[in-house]
């Protein structure tokens, strides 16, 4: 878990309620109780999006589409962001305010397959040239990319029509360095507590807007959800 010890009263807490609320309900498609890391202790939420005030067929207010014909359509009786499986193209959209460090976003995505064909997918922060983390289905991977060259890798086995959360952090250490991390994990799991990647960057971030993109490559829809952002708390 990102910032978390097991000698916090309130991590075990959160622990606690956690595994209580996993006995009794099992995990499903809300999967909200996973995202407990970052509410936490030292990150709080200052975006949160689930498209369910947005009217069917609409671009979602206060988001930025780069490329895309990104709309909000009902699917699986819930409101989602859904990137068409057709053009191809790599195709994204801006949301939330511009930040340059101390920075998480996290967001669960879902798409299909069509043959050997599968698309790739990702979330960004600091602008439409920062910091991104991409599935690469056809790959098996999770790629951690500054602008287009991939800086870590590491194995990842994506699955059809299954929801997978990502997160990405950008924490500054000191003056000169700041540290990148990543994470993606299936819907229907548990939240890994370590990063599947990471990477330390020695020059100033760019200040942006956080990002989510999609490679519609099998042809088939790719669908967005409970898109979130949060800033770390300053110590008193």
């Amino acid at each position: 878990m990102i910032g978390s010890s097991i000698n916090n009263p309130y991590t075990t807490l959160v622990l606690v309620i956690s595994f209580s609320l996993f006995t009794v309900f099992g995990l499903n498609g809300e999967e909200i109780i996973k995202q407990n890391a970052l509410r936490a202790e030292s990150w709080e939420e200052i975006y949160k999006n689930d498209f369910s005030t947005t009217p069917s067929g609409e671009e979602p207010e206060g988001m930025f589409v780069l490329a895309g014909d990104f709309k909000v359509r009902e699917r699986e009786s819930n409101s989602l962001l859904i990137l068409p499986g057709e053009p191809l193209g790599d195709f994204g959209i801006l949301f939330g305010s511009r930040r340059q460090d101390n920075v998480a976003i996290r967001a669960r995505i879902s798409s299909d397959l069509r043959g050997r064909r599968m698309p790739t997918f990702s979330i960004g922060l600091n602008g439409r040239s920062g910091y991104r983390l991409r599935v690469n289905a056809a790959a098996k991977s999770v790629q951690l990319l500054k602008s287009s060259d991939v800086f870590s890798e590491a194995q990842f086995e994506w699955l059809p029509n299954t929801w997978i959360w990502l997160d990405l952090q950008v924490e500054k250490t000191d003056a000169k360095l700041w540290i990148i991390t990543g994470k993606a994990w299936l819907g229907d799991s548990l939240e890994p507590g370590d990063a599947n990647v990471r990477m330390e960057d020695n020059k100033i971030p760019a200040k942006g807007r956080a990002s989510v993109w999609g490679t519609p490559y099998s042809g088939k829809a790719i669908l967005f959800d409970d898109l979130s952002i949060f800033v770390k708390r300053v110590k008193e």
